[in-house]
């Protein structure tokens, strides 16, 4: 059985995820389904399971910054997103880990004009 940890980081630790891949179960096959469902940019020579981990460590952290929700949150979310594979030792993919990325004000940079 091969076991991949997948560790995350986003911005220098904005934000992160961790995700573990079974590659006995979730396959390069599954992987390309994946990859070919979405139009997104992905290296077709790469490693296929990497490749689609790291689109799912983006959508992870995605969805727990735009709802707010922890990794409970994230799971339930994909559990029926489409075109993804949902979490779970059925499916060969887990998400351990998940920090959302934190919008604040003194972050935003702005101009304002008055007439």
């Amino acid at each position: 059985m091969a076991i991949r940890t997948y560790e995350f980081d986003y911005q220098c630790g904005d934000a992160s995820a961790t995700i573990v891949i079974d590659t006995e179960i979730f396959t390069k096959e599954t992987a390309l389904i994946i990859l070919e469902f979405f139009t997104w940019d992905w290296d077709p020579d790469g490693d296929l399971i990497t490749e689609v981990a790291k689109k799912y460590a983006l959508e992870v952290i995605q969805v727990a910054s735009e709802q707010r929700v922890n990794v409970r949150g994230v799971r339930e979310e994909f559990d029926s997103k489409e075109g993804f594979a949902p979490f779970g030792q059925k499916y060969g993919i887990q998400l351990k880990e998940v920090e959302h990325y934190e919008f604040t004000d003194y972050a935003l940079e702005f101009e304002m004009k008055e007439d």
